[in-house]
């Protein structure tokens, strides 16, 4: 599955993300609610860059940050809906 299939905004069941479920989105990262929950990990978020880049030695560093402010916040407000005693990224 490519994540840059589902932000050019093609929606179907092999993707896994519909526009309804974005939940953050600016100039350059986007944040879903993935479709598919993993049952031990209820709250699945996905934080992706909303340009391709073949691989993270080629994201420019202001991706990079963005991507992990954007974690820490939806982390922080998951941490608060869910009372769980953690999180976890990948």
């Amino acid at each position: 599955m490519s994540l840059c299939i589902g932000l050019n905004g093609i929606e179907n069941e092999d993707t896994l993300l519909m526009q309804a479920d974005e939940v953050y989105k600016d100039d350059l990262v986007t944040a879903y609610i993935n479709s598919f929950w993993i049952p031990t990990c209820e709250g699945h978020v996905i934080v992706v860059p909303n340009e391709h880049f073949e691989n993270i030695y080629e994201m420019p560093e202001e991706y990079g940050h963005r991507v992990f402010e954007v974690v820490k916040k939806i982390s922080i407000a998951m941490k608060k809906a869910y009372k769980c005693d953690g999180i976890t990224t990948r």
